[in-house]
């Protein structure tokens, strides 16, 4: 089980509806990559104000964490000043008591992104094993009213990635032809599932994807879909290679998930996206007791009369970390890693490996 996110640079670029080629906007690397992000816990407890000293905790998905602001949270995050690698991770050294949650960060970037925008984001690593759930996902500036995109998701031991939008209702799947390469679940994107896709590529999360250093996602945000591409490390085109202030999207090919405006229409269910990421643990997906002994079995045992998500700080298994590390290029990689593991309820270092991110729109 292994726990460590790695982005390249967070690329932001302009399109319209029909363009192939796209400028660069935004980006987020280097030594100044944490100053256009809001902390969770600095600027509000969620959805139930403010928390007048107590950390807000994970109130979207019920996760076992508090979420830390940049000052109280700042031994959870940092940038390597000699790689420009940026880290995030979940508290790895305090002991933890029963029914208690571990420390982590969540980020979302101040600024926010209209209909036309082209996310790439590529990562070395990601979060996998029993209670994990890291999250890269947008959110509309009115969130949930404007709607959210899960790029990438994992939970467990789990050796795929999930998309999915969420929206009010009137949003829908399509169940039509299709030119994405991913499985279509769920259709309606309003229930708290969201409409999702599954990709087929094993490649994308869990072991295999850390064993392939990784891959890229792209995503647009277009009047005519929601696109989400994928590629494993040996697979990323030319096209996210060799990008540098512009890139022309036309060689991408199929896309993972395909989200077609003819079942939902993309300008009214989806207002300006920020960028979130997160890391929590169980809650109310990664900790449901069916999903969860989907991959991890009864692993590990609950004590006798615990609450069943005591295991999210006392698995004596988990490898817990979030690492950032940010270049500015994208074909920069990672020289670094890092595992985590909670024995006796201490979360310990064991590897570092860098994480990369960028941002286009």
């Amino acid at each position: 089980m292994k726990a460590v996110l790695s982005f390249t640079t967070l690329l932001s670029l302009g399109l319209t509806a029909k363009a192939a080629n796209l400028t660069l906007v935004q980006e987020y690397s280097g030594p100044n990559f944490f100053d256009k992000w809001d902390f969770y816990g600095d600027t509000t407890a969620g959805i139930n104000g403010p928390w007048n000293g107590t950390p807000p905790y994970d109130d979207t998905t019920s996760g076992d964490v508090f979420y830390m602001g940049r000052q109280n949270g700042s031994s959870l995050y940092s940038v390597d000043s000699t790689t420009g690698h940026a880290f995030i991770k979940v508290d790895n050294t305090s002991f933890v008591p029963y029914n208690e949650k571990r420390d982590s960060i969540r980020i979302t970037t101040q600024d926010s992104y209209n209909l036309g925008a082209l996310f790439v984001i590529d990562i070395y690593h990601l979060p996998w094993g029993c209670s994990v759930w890291p999250g890269v996902w947008t959110k509309g500036v009115n969130w949930p009213n404007d709607g959210e995109i899960d790029i990438v998701e994992g939970i467990n031991r789990a050796t795929q990635n999930q998309m999915a939008l969420h929206t009010l209702p009137g949003c829908n799947a399509s169940t039509g032809s299709l030119t994405q390469t991913g499985t279509t679940g769920t259709t309606d994107c309003s229930p708290t599932s969201g409409c999702t896709v599954l990709e087929t590529n094993t490649n994308s999360y869990g072991p295999n994807f850390e064993s392939n250093n990784g891959g890229v996602w792209a995503v647009q945000l277009d009047t005519s879909g929601v696109n989400i591409w994928f590629w494993s490390r040996a697979d990323i085109p030319p096209a996210i290679t060799s990008a540098t202030d512009s890139i022309d999207i036309s060689s991408f090919g199929n896309p993972s998930a395909a989200y077609s405006s003819s079942t939902c229409n993309i300008g009214e269910f989806f207002g300006p996206q920020q960028l979130v990421i997160d890391i929590t643990l169980c809650g109310n997906w990664a900790g449901l007791e069916s999903l969860y002994a989907d991959t991890c079995g009864n692993t590990p045992q609950v004590p006798a009369g615990g609450d069943p998500n005591s295991r999210c700080v006392h698995h004596p298994h988990l490898r817990r970390c979030f690492a950032f590390a940010n270049v500015s290029t994208v074909h920069r990689q990672c020289d670094q890693q890092r595992h985590c593991r909670l024995r006796n309820g201490l979360l310990r270092d064991r590897r570092h490996q860098g994480l990369l991110f960028q941002l286009y729109t």
